[in-house]
This record gives C-alpha cells, structure tokens and sequence, in this order.
C-alpha cells in the first residue's frame, strides 16, 4: 500500500510564543502552588469568528516572573480555532499572581486552560491538567499508562508482545500475537544471503529458502517467513548485485531466479511509483513495462522449477497489476489460491491489485474480502487484508477533504484488525478535521505498535504526545522520525520543542 506522508497541523505562528529565554531552572508549577490564582482577563470573543459555536478548551503555559508579570506565553494544546486560541493568548497577558511567595524561582512555568462558554460571551479560566490525559475516561487512561509502560522496553518483539490491546477492539483470537511475530520475529537479511552467495555457500542458501517454504504449509508451524526472503530483494544496487550473482552461481535454483526477478519487480515499481497512470510520465510506463515483463518470465521459469512457490505466483500478480495483464494475475492467484487460500501476502497482494487505482472497483475488492472472512478462524492474519476494502474508502474520503467520513469508516475498519495504515489515516482525519485530543492518539498508537520504522507513524504520534503535554513519551517517538528522515525539517523542529518542553516540564507519570 502506498505510504502518504502524514500531515499535521503546525501551531498558528501567531499562537505562540516562542521559548528565547527560558531559563533552564524554570519549571511547569504544580497546581498546589497556585490554588489562589487565577487573575486573569476574559477573553474577548473575536469579530472575525461571530456566529461559529465555540468548540473545546485552550491550554496554555505562562511564565511568570517573581514580580508577578507574565513574561511569556505559549499555547500547550490548541482548541479546535487558531483565532479563539490567540483571543485566549491576548487575555494572559496581563494575569497576575494575587500573592507571591518569596521561596519561589524568579520565573515559573503554570499551565492554565480557558474553557469557552456556549454562547461564546464569557468562558472559565481554570489550572490546566497536571498530568496528560486527564480528560480520558478511566479505561483509556489505563490503555495509555500500559502502552507508555510497555515502550520502555528495549526489545521490538517483546515490545509489541506486551503493548495492551486497543479498547474496543474485535480483533479474532491470536491475531495481535501473531502480527507482532510477523512484525518482529527472526527473518533472513540481505547481509545474511550476501554473505551466503559470496563465499559460495549454495546448499546453505538452498537448505533456508526451502525450510521456510516448507514451514509456510506446516499445519503446526505455519510461517510467513518466506515471503520475507524475497522482500529482501528491493531496487537497490546491492540486491542487484546479490541476485545477479547468486543466479550465475545457481542458474537452476528456483530460488536464485525468484530473487531476481523479485528484484527485477521493485524496481519495475520504483519506475512506475505510486501515481495513478494518467499522471505517470510515458517514458516511467515504458520502462516499468520491459522490467515486469522481464521479471514475469522468470518468475514463470521459477514455477516450473517448484511449483510450490508462493512468492512466485504473488510477484506475477504483482507483473499483472503492473502492467494491465488481468488474464495472468487471475491465473497466477487460482493456482496459488488452490495451493493456500489463508495465506496473508497472498490476499493483501490480491486486494491491492483489486484497488481502483490499479484497475479494479470497490465492489470487487468487497466481495473478495467476504470470501476471506470464514478463513480468518484458522488463519488470524488474514483478517489484515479483509479490512483493505475500509482502507482504500478511507483513503478516498481523505483525499476529498470528507474527514468526519473518513476517521468513521476507518476506525470501524481498526476494531476488526490493526493494520497500521488504517491507525495513521484516522489519526490524520481526525485531526484535518481539528481534533486536537486524546482520541487521534489511540490509532497512533495502535499503528506505531506494529511498524515503529514508519516515519509517519513516529512523527505524528510524538506531535501528538507533545501536544498532550507529555514531552518524555514524546521525544522517543520524534527521535525515531528524525533518525529514519534526518532532513525532516518538521519531525527536527518537534524534537527540538520536545527537548526545551523537558526543560520546564517536571516527569509525571500519567
């Protein structure tokens, strides 16, 4: 499926005050402190919005100085109006402390929250939270502090084993535990095949890619691992370099031909890219052509070598979806289906040729997910592909700007399986259609559990924890984004944010 880059809502420059001189001993004053306050304007309710109802509440920092003026302010989480947030910015500054303690630091952090009326007339002003999520029910709050536990833990697989389940879900029995297996078990490399192929070591290379095919039709030991081994080979010069030889070490070797022609396939789809093909240069198209065609032809002489290879029969899919060949791809997933109609890459490359986008219509992409849904008992994965039809709508109702539409159909599709794709598209409806809570959160994390190397998935949900006011859990998230997409100029900016935020927000736990 193709990744969009995940977009997200940039504070209003005008809406914040940006931190020039913090001083590193001020500190976000806990409320105790400050149970004498608030001092503050109300807020006046700007011209420019009359008529709009008001919608949610303004966080806000402010520093305050030993002489009682506020030096500086900041908005800590947006409601869900730039203009309401900057009316509440205009009215902090002239808060005052009524009484001031003479022990205290010559600046201070306090958050505050002003809450809009319904008529927008007047409003409250109260201490903000304390801790993040504090407007969560209890359950979710739970969820949060299970899921922010089990991050701390080094280990991917272990990771994923112990991250709670998302509330509400209706996910089949065994599948969060098989995917994370899925996500993060053992697999082959390119390193580990590399050094094979060059000292020589055919039987070796041979002995592993035939174990896991065998281990793929086990009834007591089933894995997708083989389908790992020929993602390996990508468009990249050193998988080139990897198939080229192993194929001249091993000509006859069904899966040293596989493996080149897989690699013959990513870069037939590098060239092709993810546009539709109206917006696709001819010359890609051409190109794309001559290099599926060539990888179709191998993948064919790979079969008749061993008629039992599944990443064969998938990559020809993949050359029909490619290139238009609707006879082949139909054939080659018959012959794949009799051999393993549970098998999860088989049904997620058979739903992505189905997409509109490729050729296909959403009615056949439904109706084949109905042909999935008894197999999902037996075979948990599978269940990710039957929520392909859900995704591709979302997707859709995105793309119009239909936001509402889209985070429904899309957190549906989440409760019966958690694919990550679906979490970051909710996430990001729901915030296009500025929801600025706890609730985008939930997908986010719901995605990030099951692919931590998405960058998407690492940029959005740090922003997202440091809107919350939780810098410590973010600044994992957006040093993971950062580390994947150094260039990021957003994902390093939220990292640097999320470091000064530490310097006055004390860790509290949730």
């Amino acid at each position: 499926m193709m990744r969009y880059q995940f977009l997200l809502r940039a504070h209003c420059a005008c809406a914040i005050a940006l931190l020039t001189c913090l001083d590193a001993r001020a500190e976000l004053a806990p409320a105790k402190q400050v149970a004498d306050f608030i001092a503050c304007a109300t807020p006046h309710w700007p011209q420019g919005v009359q008529g709009i109802a008001p919608k949610g509440k303004v966080d806000l920092h402010i520093l305050i100085a030993k002489s009682g003026r506020v030096e500086s302010a900041r908005v800590a989480r947006p409601s869900t109006s730039d203009v309401l947030d900057q009316a509440a910015l205009n009215a902090v500054k002239d808060c005052r402390l009524p009484t001031m303690d003479e022990q205290r630091e010559a600046t201070q952090w306090y958050p505050i929250q002003w809450s809009w009326s319904q008529d927008g007339a007047a409003g409250t002003w109260r201490l903000s939270a304390s801790t993040p999520y504090e407007e969560a029910p209890p359950g979710m709050r739970a969820f949060f502090l299970e899921a922010r536990q089990a991050d701390a833990i080094a280990d991917p697989l272990q990771r994923c084993l112990r991250y709670p389940d998302m509330p509400g879900n209706q996910w089949p029995a065994g599948l969060a535990t098989a995917y994370c297996h899925l996500s993060y078990g053992k697999k082959t490399t390119l390193s580990q095949v590399a050094e094979l192929v060059g000292r020589g070591a055919m039987g070796e290379l041979e002995t592993l890619y035939r174990g896991h095919l065998h281990q793929h039709f086990s009834k007591t030991d089933s894995s997708e691992s083989i389908h790992y081994d020929f993602n390996l080979f990508d468009g990249s010069d050193q998988a080139a370099s990897i198939t080229r030889t192993w194929l001249d070490k091993a000509p006859r070797s069904a899966f040293a031909i596989a493996a080149r022609a897989q690699h013959l396939l990513s870069l037939a789809g590098d060239v092709r890219g993810g546009r539709y093909v109206a917006d696709t240069p001819p010359e890609n198209m051409q190109r794309m052509g001559v290099l599926a065609s060539q990888a179709g032809d191998l993948f064919g002489q790979a079969l008749k070598r061993e008629k039992r290879l599944l990443p064969a029969y998938i990559g020809l899919i993949d050359v029909a979806r490619l290139t238009g060949q609707d006879a082949l791809g139909d054939e080659a997933f018959a012959r794949a289906n009799a051999l393993d109609p549970g098998c999860r890459k088989l049904s997620r490359d058979r739903m992505r040729a189905m997409e509109p986008r490729w050729g296909g219509s959403e009615a056949a992409m439904a109706a084949y997910a109905s042909q999935l849904a008894p197999l999902v008992a037996t075979h948990p994965l599978v269940a990710l592909s039957t929520i392909m039809p859900a995704l591709d709508q979302g997707e859709l109702l995105l793309a119009r700007k239909m936001y509402r539409q889209s985070a429904s159909v899309l957190e549906q599709a989440l409760r019966v399986a958690p694919f990550p794709d679906l979490g970051i598209r909710q996430a990001q409806a729901m915030m296009a259609d500025r929801d600025y809570s706890w609730r985008p959160l939930l997908p986010l994390l719901v995605a990030y559990r099951y692919d931590v190397a998405d960058f998407g998935a690492a940029r959005a949900r740090g922003d997202t924890l440091l809107q919350l006011n939780d810098p410590q859990w973010a600044l994992k998230s957006l040093q993971r984004a950062v580390t994947v997409k150094p260039d990021d100029a957003y994902a390093q900016s939220k990292l640097d944010e999320a470091k000064r935020a530490m310097l006055f927000r004390p860790v509290t736990p949730l």
